[in-house]
């Protein structure tokens, strides 16, 4: 009790409370104040009343929590708290050495507005826009600052807007990523931006097709202008493996050039985006496995139909198709013992197919997915379960939708039938797995289940 008393005086230290919030912090306190003062022990009836009684008041409180102000503090004040030799204690659990700490999380930096524009980082219509902020706030993640962490909040207590901070990578930010929503893409860079753009940042479209055109023109200090690309290197060349590591780059390219192609689809800019899906699949080929396919090259098929352009979608899908099929096989003729391993990499297979199977069907036969999740989302599973039955190939015993779009002429009818059968030799022990949505597409678990559900 006396460290929660302790507790709700540092956290409402100078801050502004109304009268009603005032009243239930003094109410609180009293109840805390009475149990300290009586030195009442767990085994007496008098305790468990009081107790109830805090309970009952803090439960009341719960609405006026969240509206309560909150602190923020400057990065500076952040970096010298940790820089203080007085800041430290022992934290037996992760060393046998007394570490720095940090009591508090919310942080932000004020942002010069005029300094901001002079030197590029934004524009004047980008400052006058309803998402610019005068402070950039964000909240520390996690319970572990590391030497990374430490580098960028050093580097942000310093900052004067006196020139673009760009990041390689929004992924590695660690403590820092709450930063995510005034990060802005440019290419395969993000710069902080004093303008919020959301959960994921912002995107600058225009730039970033200039500079995957190589058309983009780079102010240089002496005033002349230099038209500059990206270099590809060579991994589309034979001979080149693409290892593990590799990928971590490829993928993050990729989703860039998905996110971009999204974008520019979103606005009616067709053409363009197909020539990024165009261009990503010419340097990072996924023909042979040269560049291996990850998760994101579903999606980016999946814009080659969003786009118009179904004839590069289906041949794309085809591929992307086979790679899995493929895959589906190699799992199906595992002993159990050796299965029993692989039951992420099976699920993610049939949701790949799946997921290209919808993307590639017409509007009509689409149709059957959205009555089942319109029904299924409203917790009628009989509702549901016809909708699906409705588009599938055998009304009385279904294996697979008749719809298949780029998955028709592959081998997808006769493997399906051997991951139904797998699907009926684990169902009881399985249920989890395949009825969760990102485990396993759930429409063939619900139609395989027939009059089990």
């Amino acid at each position: 009790a006396k460290a929660l008393s302790k507790g709700l005086l540092t956290t409402f230290n100078s801050t502004s409370l109304t009268q009603e919030q005032t009243t239930e912090i003094t109410t609180i306190g009293q109840q805390i104040n009475q149990l300290v003062a009586s030195n009442l022990t767990p085994d007496q009836p008098q305790y468990n009343n009081i107790i109830r009684k805090i309970q009952t008041v803090s439960s009341g409180c719960n609405e006026l929590l969240k509206k309560w102000p909150q602190k923020w503090y400057t990065a500076k004040e952040a970096i010298s708290f940790i820089c203080d030799e007085s800041h430290k204690k022992d934290f037996y659990r992760y060393s046998c050495n007394q570490e720095y700490y940090i009591d508090f999380k919310n942080l932000y930096i004020p942002v010069d507005k005029q300094a901001a524009i002079k030197n590029g980082i934004i524009t004047a219509e980008q400052a006058a826009s309803s998402q610019y902020r005068d402070t950039v706030k964000w909240r520390l993640k996690g319970g572990m600052l590391y030497k990374a962490d430490l580098a960028v909040l050093d580097m942000l207590s310093n900052y004067q807007w006196d020139r673009p901070i760009y990041f390689a990578s929004v992924v590695g930010m660690q403590a820092n990523r709450d930063l995510d929503r005034h990060m802005y893409c440019e290419g395969l860079t993000y710069k902080l931006s004093p303008v919020e753009y959301g959960k994921n940042g912002g995107t600058n479209i225009n730039k970033m097709v200039q500079l995957f055109k190589g058309e983009y023109a780079l102010e240089k200090r002496n005033n002349q202008k230099d038209s500059i690309e990206f270099l590809w290197g060579n991994m589309k060349e034979k001979g080149v493996l693409v290892d593990y590591y590799t990928m971590r780059m490829v993928q993050n390219i990729r989703l860039q050039m998905y996110k971009l192609s999204d974008q520019l689809i979103a606005e009616n800019r067709y053409d363009e985006a197909v020539y990024i899906l165009d261009l990503c699949f010419r340097e990072m080929p996924v023909e042979n496995e040269q560049v291996p396919a990850d998760d994101i090259c579903y999606y980016l098929c999946s814009n080659y139909f969003e786009a118009g352009d179904t004839i590069k979608g289906k041949a794309l899908g085809r591929q992307l198709a086979e790679l899995e099929i493929n895959k589906l096989k190699h799992y199906l003729s595992f002993e159990d013992r050796f299965f029993n391993q692989v039951w992420p990499e099976f699920g993610k297979s049939m949701n790949h197919l799946e997921m290209l199977r919808e993307a590639s069907i017409e509007d009509e036969d689409i149709m059957v997915i959205k009555q089942f999740n319109y029904h299924y989302y409203r917790n009628d599973a009989e509702q549901a379960y016809n909708a699906l039955v409705s588009g599938t190939d055998n009304t009385e015993n279904p294996t697979y939708f008749k719809a298949l779009g780029v998955l028709e002429d592959t081998e997808f009818k006769s493997v399906v039938g051997q991951v139904k059968q797998k699907f009926y030799e684990n169902y009881n022990q399985k249920q989890k797995f395949f009825f969760s949505g990102q485990k396993f597409p759930i429409y063939y678990s619900f139609l395989w289940s027939g009059n089990r559900l």
